[in-house]
């Protein structure tokens, strides 16, 4: 299924959408978020590629049509 998985119960976006949006909107470093969270670099860097699997997977057809639109 392609559909977006929902926010954790509190409204809370999942762990892995924290580390994502830590690096991409408040423009912290890996070593940052990595302080910020209590782990270590490595997993914000699997955790942050994941991350972009996960969004290049659900955009997949749409960047397509976006690019030939270009």
């Amino acid at each position: 299924c392609r559909c977006r998985k929902a926010p954790t119960e509190r409204g809370q976006p999942r762990p892995r959408e924290q580390l994502f949006m830590s690096s991409r909107f408040e423009d912290l470093t890996y070593e940052e978020i990595a302080q910020k969270y209590g782990v270590t670099t490595r997993k914000i860097k699997r955790e942050i590629q994941k991350a972009l699997e996960e969004l290049r997977d659900s955009l997949g057809d749409y960047l397509l049509v976006l690019l030939l639109l270009l």
